[in-house]
């Protein structure tokens, strides 16, 4: 279950940030696993789960007793593991091959037209003028 988990709380983008509800893991782990779902958050496997992902999450307890939310520690969400399904960290590859396709393909623009030395940055980053 903990793997399962893990690889789901990699798919939310707002797991850094806002943290995910269990609610909510249960119905993308039904949509992608299929089967019953999760079990309850204070059954034994769950807790087990839990347990065992402490190290890159945190559960935070809802306000009033509502239902809390798991958020991803960051130097979970900012590490790339080989060969991890994991879509949070893939984003520098994202950027590096969107510079590789601006390089190939795109047509060298003045830095005015890009709105000044914010866009200078810009462009020297991916290896314009």
């Amino acid at each position: 279950l903990a793997a399962e988990l893990r690889a789901l709380l990699f798919r939310f983008p707002c797991a850094v940030l806002d943290g995910v509800r269990w609610s909510a893991l249960g119905r993308a782990y039904r949509e992608r696993l299929g089967g019953e779902g999760l079990p309850p958050l204070r059954s034994p496997a769950a807790q087990s789960a839990c347990q065992q992902l402490a190290e890159i999450v945190e559960y935070l307890e809802g306000a009033q007793g509502g239902e809390g939310v798991f958020t991803l520690r960051d130097e979970a969400a900012l590490a790339v593991a080989p060969g991890a399904d994991v879509q949070l960290a893939c984003w520098p590859l994202l950027v590096r091959r969107l510079g590789e396709i601006v390089r190939t393909h795109g047509a060298p623009q003045p830095v005015s037209v890009l709105g000044g030395t914010v866009a200078q940055g810009l462009v020297a980053e991916v290896g314009g003028g």
